[in-house]
């Protein structure tokens, strides 16, 4: 909400309109929430975030007649990939191509860097000293795939796919899956698989379609969603790595509970979770994601005595997100 903020005094004060030299935001829901016209009669600030209300309406059609597509003063919008509450549309698409940024991480750890060698401090620095444009093509190719300019994101990644690491992979994988080409996006991740862990970048390719279905609801997203998280379930299970099971596997019965609507199945993968998370080694994921399992068993008391274990654990803000 201080990227509002931060909007509106701009445009109200003309003293600090004239004084101000860098605007820098981050997961600010510049175009308004969606989901915040759902709980808009609950608080003040909600209504003022719903992106068919009132400010959020004025906001854009005074930036729009008073500050337009050529600012006169530096200007980074930056969204986070795995952001689940801010989408790009909202953080970054009102503003022109060169102010948009997108980095690696949720909302949550964008907003909270934690070292300075975070993207979002670097955008910082790299604004006050006058070098913050895109860092090659894998910057170039983020932004492409989150504003959903997939042959772009094709054009710079496609030509060297064995050499991206697993981000980059992952950005390509998501661009060829959305213009038709799932056999060649497939065979991307695939062709990694001796180089790097074939189920970490299908879960990570998984997660980032399951965050959009959640904001768009888009039902192909979560189709194509759950094939990967089931894909990953069964790789990880018959080779034996337990930490890779439970990950995916508490996706899939997220999924099929959020998405499918299948209760007993969500509740029988729980059980499968729970197996494999007694295997693995103890640490604040197998914690987590036995509070998971439990509360999708309707184990309340154990489920919060699993999630306090893992806060208790002391996870950094972007583990915490």
């Amino acid at each position: 909400m201080g990227g509002l903020i931060v909007q509106r005094a701009f445009l109200d004060n003309p003293t600090l309109r004239s004084r101000t030299g860098y605007i820098l935001l981050f997961g600010t829901p510049s175009a308004g929430l969606l989901k915040a016209s759902f709980f808009k009669f609950w608080k003040p600030q909600l209504k003022d975030m719903a992106d068919d209300g009132e400010f959020i309406a004025d906001l854009r059609a005074r930036w729009k007649q008073n500050i337009g597509d050529n600012p006169t003063f530096t200007l980074y919008a930056t969204a986070g990939d795995e952001d689940q509450f801010v989408p790009p549309d909202s953080s970054i698409l009102p503003f022109p191509a060169p102010s948009r940024r997108v980095v690696r991480g949720d909302h949550l750890s964008i907003v909270k860097p934690s070292a300075v060698t975070d993207p979002s401090v670097q955008i910082v620095i790299e604004s006050l000293v006058g070098n913050a444009a895109p860092s090659g093509p894998g910057d170039s190719a983020c932004v492409a795939v989150e504003m959903r300019e997939f042959y772009d994101a094709i054009r710079a990644l496609e030509d060297h796919p064995e050499g991206l690491d697993e981000g980059g992979l992952v950005q390509l994988a998501l661009a060829l899956e959305s213009v038709g080409r799932r056999d060649d996006a497939i065979k991307v991740l695939q062709s990694h698989k001796s180089h790097s862990d074939f189920t970490d970048a299908m879960g990570v390719l998984a997660g980032r379609l399951k965050r959009r279905w959640l904001v768009e609801r888009r039902m192909d997203d979560a189709e194509k969603a759950c094939e990967l998280y089931q894909q990953g379930f069964e790789i990880s299970e018959q080779v034996g790595k337990h930490d890779q099971a439970f990950y995916h596997g508490i996706n899939v019965a997220f999924m099929q509970l959020a998405y499918r609507n299948q209760e007993s199945a969500a509740q029988e993968t729980a059980r499968k979770v729970l197996e494999h998370c007694q295997a693995a080694k103890l640490d604040r994921w197998r914690l987590a994601t036995e509070g998971e399992a439990n509360l999708l068993l309707g184990k309340i008391d154990a489920a919060m005595e699993s999630y306090q274990a893992a806060v208790n654990s002391n996870p950094s803000p972007c583990q915490m997100g």
